[in-house]
């Protein structure tokens, strides 16, 4: 059984990842962590002394979403069909996705504009760097051990690229189209 402060705790970074998702690291307050967690904000600094904290805390909690998806395809028989299960996760989340972008490109491209929050940034990254690497095994697994970082990239640049057109034009259309020709480029390799 959880304890209250662990809840409380977890509360307040679930909070933190959703807010900053839907309103960007900058314009996050703590206050509006604290009201999305129904904690009162005096309480807050007890958990996450600085705002750096919490984006912090959002890294850890998107690497662990991301490690689990990973998981999860991982699950599959055969990397085509692992691979095409990744695509399919992101596209399941199309919607989302075209109202507030990506939540991993989003806090890589604004931290990496301030000096103040680039090693944020750089941790943010690690989160790209793991799809990559699980994509890239997938790829050498099917054969193409030549090529494979270079189509881990060409996925995850599409995937990304499509989650942008989303957003921008809050239409999810771009995922969904963009994902099944992924999908079907995986099949013919």
């Amino acid at each position: 059984m959880m304890r209250q402060g662990q809840n409380k705790k977890s509360r307040l970074q679930d909070a933190a990842k959703d807010v900053i998702h839907e309103r960007g690291y900058e314009r996050t307050r703590i206050t509006d962590i604290a009201e999305r967690a129904g904690v009162d904000a005096g309480s807050v600094y007890y958990y996450f002394k600085t705002k750096e904290s919490f984006g912090t805390a959002v890294i850890d909690s998107l690497a662990k979403h991301y490690s689990a998806l990973l998981e999860q395809a991982g699950l599959q028989p055969g990397p085509r069909k692992r691979i095409n299960a990744f695509i399919q996760m992101v596209m399941d989340k199309r919607v989302l996705l075209a109202q507030h972008g990506c939540p991993v490109g989003g806090l890589c491209s604004e931290l990496r504009k301030t000096a103040e929050t680039v090693d944020l940034a750089q941790r943010a990254s690690e989160v790209f760097r793991e799809i990559l690497d699980w994509l890239e095994r997938q790829l050498r697994e099917l054969g193409k051990a030549k090529d494979a970082r270079i189509l881990a990239e060409h996925v995850l640049c599409v995937l990304q690229g499509a989650a942008l057109l989303a957003h921008s034009f809050d239409n999810p259309r771009h995922l969904q189209t963009q994902g099944r020709r992924l999908q079907r480029l995986i099949l013919n390799l």
